[in-house]
C-alpha cells in the first residue's frame, strides 16, 4: 500500500510545481516531489529516495503518480 503525507509541502509552491511537471511530462520533477510525500510503498527501495523511482516499473511509477494526485485532490474537497 502506498502512503502519502502531503504535510512536507508547506506551501502551494510544491502543488504548483506538481501541476506544471504533470502537464509537461517532467518525470524528474515528479520523482523529486514524490520522494517528498510518499512515505511507504510495496516496492523495493526507499520511497523517499528520489533515485529509487527510476527502478520502478512503468505501472508502479504510474500508480505512485495516481496516488499522489488523488491525495492532492482529496486535500481540496
Amino acid at each position: 500500500m502506498t502512503k502519502i503525507d502531503l504535510s512536507a509541502w508547506a506551501t502551494m509552491q510544491s502543488l504548483l510545481d506538481w501541476q506544471r511537471a504533470a502537464e509537461n511530462g517532467d518525470f524528474a520533477v515528479l520523482n523529486r516531489l514524490m520522494a517528498q510525500v510518499v512515505t511507504a510503498w510495496d516496492y523495493a527501495g526507499n520511497p523517499q529516495n528520489e533515485a529509487d523511482y527510476a527502478d520502478l516499473s512503468p505501472a508502479a511509477w504510474s500508480g505512485c503518480v495516481k496516488e499522489v494526485s488523488a491525495a492532492i485532490g482529496a486535500m481540496f474537497r
